[in-house]
């Protein structure tokens, strides 16, 4: 387990822009034999929640969030060769951000999370047309599509994704998650409905565990 210390001795890192000090943070847990779920959801999505947070209020800078997400996107690119080998559960994945959205490191954040899982994933990044989304779906005819918003102005977006993906691939399972999502409502997404809205990465895995039942 992550205790408050090692979590509040990484964060003040982040945001001091220290990532030598976070990767050796993550490199002493992983020593430990912390479990990669508890680093994902205890030290990467916590983390990464608070920036949101702090941003929000006004209590940090632009400059301030970029460069935690960046720290936080080299940790995992280190991170991501130990997830190779893992027993497969002959499950795809679609993640992408949708159009117009620039902010990425959530929907990485969950495209490892799957990788972890055994799930096979292509993770297709920020701004992606919904046109290229999908040409991927039909290139790779995955079971879930997953969208990650994080600004408000992008959920239009992601009505148009869902609808689209709805009509062209009705068989396909879809899921959606992030900040914008979590603040708005049914009424503010109109195709929300059409999509599992999963809050966090323990949603998340509660999502997989029953796709496989």
């Amino acid at each position: 387990m992550i205790c408050d210390t090692t979590y509040h001795n990484y964060f003040k890192a982040m945001l001091a822009g220290d990532q030598a000090r976070c990767t050796a943070i993550v490199n002493q847990l992983l020593t430990q034999q912390i479990p990669f779920t508890e680093l994902y959801i205890n030290l990467f999505q916590r983390s990464m929640y608070e920036v949101g947070s702090l941003w929000q209020e006004n209590k940090i800078s632009v400059a301030d969030e970029h460069l935690a997400s960046n720290i936080t996107e080299s940790v995992l690119q280190i991170l991501h060769p130990t997830l190779y080998g893992r027993p497969s559960v002959n499950k795809k994945i679609v993640i992408t951000c949708c159009e117009n959205e620039h902010h990425s490191i959530g929907a990485r954040i969950v495209s490892n999370f799957f990788e972890l899982n055994g799930w096979k994933t292509f993770f297709v990044g920020a701004n992606t047309p919904l046109k290229d989304v999908l040409l991927v779906i039909s290139e790779f005819n995955p079971d879930v599509c997953g969208f990650s918003v994080t600004m408000e102005e992008n959920l239009d977006h992601l009505d148009a994704a869902i609808a689209s993906l709805n009509t062209l691939f009705p068989k396909m399972q879809i899921i959606a998650g992030g900040q914008a999502i979590n603040a708005c409502t049914i009424k503010s997404c109109q195709y929300l409905s059409h999509a599992a809205h999963l809050q966090d990465l323990e949603e998340i895995e509660r999502f997989m565990i029953n796709n496989l039942l």
